[in-house]
Protein backbone atom coordinates (compact mmCIF):
# COMPACT_ATOMS: atom_id res chain seq x y z
CA UNK A 1 0.00 0.00 0.00
CA UNK A 2 2.82 2.42 0.88
CA UNK A 3 4.47 1.73 -2.47
CA UNK A 4 1.28 2.62 -4.35
CA UNK A 5 0.99 5.89 -2.42
CA UNK A 6 4.66 6.74 -3.03
CA UNK A 7 4.36 5.91 -6.76
CA UNK A 8 1.16 8.00 -6.99
CA UNK A 9 2.84 10.99 -5.34
CA UNK A 10 5.92 10.60 -7.55
CA UNK A 11 3.73 10.36 -10.66
CA UNK A 12 1.86 13.52 -9.62
CA UNK A 13 5.12 15.49 -9.25
CA UNK A 14 6.54 14.22 -12.55
CA UNK A 15 3.40 15.25 -14.41
CA UNK A 16 3.20 18.61 -12.64
CA UNK A 17 6.84 19.58 -13.22
CA UNK A 18 6.99 18.31 -16.81
CA UNK A 19 4.10 20.55 -17.91
CA UNK A 20 5.85 23.82 -17.15
CA UNK A 21 9.31 25.29 -17.48
CA UNK A 22 10.67 25.02 -13.96
CA UNK A 23 8.09 26.42 -11.59
CA UNK A 24 4.73 24.69 -11.19
CA UNK A 25 1.97 26.94 -12.52
CA UNK A 26 0.28 27.01 -9.13
CA UNK A 27 3.37 28.79 -7.76
CA UNK A 28 3.57 31.43 -10.49
CA UNK A 29 2.31 34.74 -9.14
CA UNK A 30 -0.61 36.52 -10.85
CA UNK A 31 1.66 39.45 -11.73
CA UNK A 32 4.98 39.79 -13.52
CA UNK A 33 8.11 39.46 -11.44
CA UNK A 34 11.55 41.05 -11.81
CA UNK A 35 12.71 37.72 -13.25
CA UNK A 36 10.04 37.91 -15.97
CA UNK A 37 11.26 41.37 -16.95
CA UNK A 38 14.88 40.17 -16.96
CA UNK A 39 13.98 37.27 -19.25
CA UNK A 40 12.16 39.77 -21.46
CA UNK A 41 15.44 41.63 -22.04
CA UNK A 42 16.98 38.43 -23.42
CA UNK A 43 14.35 37.81 -26.11
CA UNK A 44 15.62 37.24 -29.63
CA UNK A 45 14.86 39.57 -32.52
CA UNK A 46 12.28 37.13 -33.84
CA UNK A 47 10.52 36.99 -30.47
CA UNK A 48 10.39 40.80 -30.30
CA UNK A 49 9.16 41.47 -33.88
CA UNK A 50 7.75 44.90 -33.24
CA UNK A 51 8.42 48.39 -34.51
CA UNK A 52 7.21 51.44 -32.63
CA UNK A 53 6.85 53.21 -35.95
CA UNK A 54 3.58 51.27 -36.25
CA UNK A 55 2.24 53.50 -33.46
CA UNK A 56 4.07 56.72 -34.39
CA UNK A 57 0.86 58.53 -35.30
CA UNK A 58 -0.49 57.93 -31.79
CA UNK A 59 2.57 59.09 -29.91
CA UNK A 60 3.50 62.74 -29.40
CA UNK A 61 7.03 63.89 -30.25
CA UNK A 62 7.88 63.76 -26.54
CA UNK A 63 6.86 60.14 -25.98
CA UNK A 64 6.54 60.54 -22.18
CA UNK A 65 3.57 62.92 -22.53
CA UNK A 66 -0.01 61.84 -22.87
CA UNK A 67 -1.02 60.44 -26.23
CA UNK A 68 -4.30 61.40 -27.83
CA UNK A 69 -6.39 58.24 -28.01
CA UNK A 70 -9.69 58.35 -29.86
CA UNK A 71 -11.93 56.82 -27.24
CA UNK A 72 -14.73 58.00 -24.97
CA UNK A 73 -13.67 59.12 -21.50
CA UNK A 74 -15.58 56.29 -19.80
CA UNK A 75 -13.31 53.75 -21.54
CA UNK A 76 -10.04 55.33 -20.44
CA UNK A 77 -8.05 53.87 -17.57
CA UNK A 78 -8.02 56.41 -14.69
CA UNK A 79 -4.64 58.08 -14.18
CA UNK A 80 -3.15 55.94 -17.00
CA UNK A 81 -2.99 53.08 -14.43
CA UNK A 82 -3.89 49.64 -15.80
CA UNK A 83 -4.24 46.90 -13.15
CA UNK A 84 -3.69 43.35 -14.39
CA UNK A 85 -3.47 39.74 -13.34
CA UNK A 86 -1.61 37.16 -15.39
CA UNK A 87 -2.72 33.58 -15.83
CA UNK A 88 -0.62 30.87 -14.22
CA UNK A 89 -1.04 28.93 -17.50
CA UNK A 90 1.66 31.04 -19.15
CA UNK A 91 5.11 29.47 -19.03
CA UNK A 92 8.27 31.43 -18.22
CA UNK A 93 9.07 32.21 -21.88
CA UNK A 94 5.56 33.57 -22.47
CA UNK A 95 5.74 35.65 -19.28
CA UNK A 96 9.00 37.15 -20.59
CA UNK A 97 7.21 38.16 -23.82
CA UNK A 98 4.41 39.77 -21.81
CA UNK A 99 6.92 41.57 -19.57
CA UNK A 100 8.76 42.98 -22.58
CA UNK A 101 5.45 44.08 -24.13
CA UNK A 102 4.52 45.95 -20.96
CA UNK A 103 8.00 47.48 -20.82
CA UNK A 104 7.51 48.75 -24.42
CA UNK A 105 4.33 50.62 -23.47
CA UNK A 106 5.71 51.95 -20.20
CA UNK A 107 8.99 53.16 -21.72
CA UNK A 108 7.24 55.22 -24.41
CA UNK A 109 4.01 56.41 -22.79
CA UNK A 110 2.62 57.49 -19.44
CA UNK A 111 0.68 54.19 -19.13
CA UNK A 112 1.59 52.07 -16.10
CA UNK A 113 0.61 48.42 -15.75
CA UNK A 114 0.34 47.45 -12.08
CA UNK A 115 -0.53 44.17 -10.38
CA UNK A 116 -4.23 44.29 -9.52
CA UNK A 117 -5.10 44.57 -5.86
CA UNK A 118 -8.31 43.67 -4.06
CA UNK A 119 -9.36 47.34 -4.38
CA UNK A 120 -9.24 47.27 -8.19
CA UNK A 121 -12.72 46.73 -9.61
CA UNK A 122 -11.55 47.03 -13.22
CA UNK A 123 -8.53 45.06 -14.37
CA UNK A 124 -7.07 43.10 -17.27
CA UNK A 125 -6.74 39.35 -17.09
CA UNK A 126 -3.89 38.34 -19.37
CA UNK A 127 -4.66 34.77 -20.33
CA UNK A 128 -4.02 32.25 -23.10
CA UNK A 129 -6.84 31.58 -25.51
CA UNK A 130 -8.50 28.27 -24.69
CA UNK A 131 -7.42 26.76 -28.02
CA UNK A 132 -10.87 26.57 -29.63
CA UNK A 133 -9.65 29.15 -32.18
CA UNK A 134 -6.41 30.87 -33.03
CA UNK A 135 -7.54 34.41 -32.29
CA UNK A 136 -5.75 37.02 -30.24
CA UNK A 137 -8.08 39.70 -28.95
CA UNK A 138 -8.92 42.43 -26.51
CA UNK A 139 -11.74 44.92 -26.15
CA UNK A 140 -10.83 48.52 -26.92
CA UNK A 141 -10.44 50.53 -23.72
CA UNK A 142 -11.56 49.84 -20.16
CA UNK A 143 -14.82 47.86 -20.15
CA UNK A 144 -15.35 47.47 -16.41
CA UNK A 145 -14.76 44.47 -14.17
CA UNK A 146 -12.55 41.61 -15.29
CA UNK A 147 -11.48 42.20 -18.88
CA UNK A 148 -9.72 39.49 -20.85
CA UNK A 149 -6.75 39.92 -23.15
CA UNK A 150 -6.63 36.50 -24.80
CA UNK A 151 -3.64 35.29 -26.75
CA UNK A 152 -3.41 32.07 -28.72
CA UNK A 153 0.01 30.44 -28.38
CA UNK A 154 2.20 30.08 -30.34
CA UNK A 155 0.59 32.15 -33.10
CA UNK A 156 0.16 35.32 -31.05
CA UNK A 157 3.01 35.00 -28.61
CA UNK A 158 5.37 37.67 -29.86
CA UNK A 159 6.16 41.03 -28.30
CA UNK A 160 4.66 42.81 -31.32
CA UNK A 161 1.35 40.96 -31.12
CA UNK A 162 1.10 41.39 -27.36
CA UNK A 163 1.90 45.12 -27.63
CA UNK A 164 -0.85 45.34 -30.25
CA UNK A 165 -3.48 43.69 -28.03
CA UNK A 166 -2.43 45.68 -24.96
CA UNK A 167 -2.83 48.77 -27.16
CA UNK A 168 -6.46 47.82 -27.72
CA UNK A 169 -6.95 47.23 -23.99
CA UNK A 170 -5.68 50.73 -23.16
CA UNK A 171 -7.84 52.38 -25.81
CA UNK A 172 -6.17 52.26 -29.22
CA UNK A 173 -8.20 51.11 -32.18
CA UNK A 174 -7.29 50.47 -35.78
CA UNK A 175 -6.99 53.49 -38.06
CA UNK A 176 -9.46 52.03 -40.56
CA UNK A 177 -12.09 51.87 -37.80
CA UNK A 178 -11.87 55.52 -36.72
CA UNK A 179 -15.23 57.31 -36.82
CA UNK A 180 -13.70 60.02 -39.02
CA UNK A 181 -11.88 57.65 -41.35
CA UNK A 182 -14.05 58.55 -44.36
CA UNK A 183 -12.62 62.09 -44.23
CA UNK A 184 -9.14 60.73 -44.90
CA UNK A 185 -9.45 57.59 -46.98
CA UNK A 186 -11.34 56.51 -50.05
CA UNK A 187 -13.36 53.37 -49.40
CA UNK A 188 -13.72 50.98 -52.33
CA UNK A 189 -17.04 49.56 -51.22
CA UNK A 190 -17.13 47.10 -54.13
CA UNK A 191 -14.16 45.31 -52.55
CA UNK A 192 -15.88 44.84 -49.17
CA UNK A 193 -18.18 41.98 -48.26
CA UNK A 194 -21.55 43.68 -47.51
CA UNK A 195 -21.79 41.79 -44.21
CA UNK A 196 -18.57 43.46 -43.06
CA UNK A 197 -19.44 47.05 -43.99
CA UNK A 198 -19.72 49.62 -41.21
Amino acid sequence: MKIIIIISILFFFVITFSRCNSIPSVLRPPYLTDEDFERGKALTFEERRFKWTDFREYLPSNSKTRANVWIAQKYKWPNARVPYVISSLYNNDERAIIAESIREWESKTCIRFVPASSQDRDYLELTPNDGTNNYCYSYVGRQGGRQFVKMYAPTCMSVGQYVHELGHAIGFGHEHQRPDRDNYVEIKWENIDPKLEF
